[in-house]
């Protein structure tokens, strides 16, 4: 498959996650049909798994480097939207986006990093640069659900500062089943808590703003506003 910008393709595959990831691997050895003579040089890295992904700020400024500022959105937003890519795809293929980069050497098989492997999401990766705020917040939107709200078409987005209860959340159900260790995992969230309507309801991070609930300070959500008005 060709991709559509080889220089960038080249930094974000090569970019190393291994410092920002739990994982634990074996080792196998066949010392006699290899002839190491009491010194091993035959150790093959087997059964690499990954147990977690660390996405929080630190990991992403890291991330955004590797496109010089060469964005057309507001950089914070565009933090935002690589946070949000990333859980997403996360979410949906758990870790098998990644894959070990295993090198030989002189005393068997060492691990030098882990990378991504997703054409798909590479590629998404390099497309979201030439986006403006708009159409990479609808990117992110797309990303998690597949589609566009209605009440979310034609519109723009600007940020705001807000407490949780200036959020309308009227899926209380939902709240219900929401997994209380998320909520816990996003009590220091470091960037947008949610999106939300031009009328404050709530349409996305309802873990991000329930974590919120007993924060007196305000935080910042994206809201949708119709195109034309204020």
């Amino acid at each position: 498959m060709k991709t559509s910008n080889p220089k960038l393709y080249e930094k974000i595959s090569k970019f190393d996650f291994s410092d920002h990831m739990l994982y634990d691997y074996d080792y196998e050895y066949n010392c006699e049909d290899n002839n190491c003579d009491g010194i091993c040089r035959c150790g093959t890295i087997v059964n690499f798994q990954i147990e977690s992904v660390v996405l929080n700020e630190n990991f992403i400024n890291k991330f955004f480097r590797l496109y010089n500022k060469d964005i057309k959105s507001d950089q914070y937003i565009f933090k935002y939207a690589l946070d949000r890519i990333f859980e997403s795809y996360i979410k949906k293929y758990d870790y098998e986006i990644f894959r070990p980069n295993i090198i030989h050497s002189y005393y068997g098989e060492e691990l030098q990093g882990v990378h991504l492997e997703d054409f798909e999401l590479i590629e998404l990766l390099i497309k979201i640069k030439n986006f403006n705020h708009t159409k990479l917040i609808e990117q992110i939107l797309i990303t998690e659900y597949g589609y566009i709200l209605d009440s979310l078409k034609d519109c723009h987005y600007e940020k705001e500062d807000l407490h949780f209860d200036d959020i309308k959340i009227l899926n209380h159900k939902y709240v219900q089943k929401l997994d209380q260790s998320l909520i816990d995992k996003y009590q220091d969230y470091w960037s947008f808590r949610a999106i939300i309507d031009n009328n404050y309801r709530l349409i996305d991070g309802y873990h991000r703003t329930m974590a919120a609930k007993d924060n007196p300070n305000s935080f910042y959500v994206l809201r949708a506003i119709k195109n034309g008005h204020h």
